[in-house]
């Protein structure tokens, strides 16, 4: 007589979590790839800069340092006094 499939034991899997070794090993290939892309692109824009700085020094642009805002003198009147003394 012919067995019948539903009933009929399988055979147990002999490595269950393969797919998700698989899947936990794509990401992680994944994740390096994408660092190593950030990474290379970062570089190689700092050595563009400094490759063109070397070869025109007289056409770089320092750039502007941000002005710090003038203190008003007492003699002047200024309202902005670091040191108040009460009399």
């Amino acid at each position: 007589m012919k067995k019948n499939s539903k009933t009929q034991q399988r055979r147990p899997n002999p490595r269950p979590n393969k797919k998700l070794e698989k899947r936990a090993k794509n990401n992680q290939n994944m994740n390096v790839r994408h660092n190593r892309v950030i990474e290379t692109l970062h570089t190689n824009q700092t050595k563009g800069n400094k490759k063109n700085q070397r070869e025109n020094p007289e056409n770089t642009n320092p750039p502007k340092k941000a002005q710090k805002p003038q203190k008003r003198s007492e003699k002047s009147g200024g309202v902005w006094q670091k040191n108040i003394v009460s009399k």
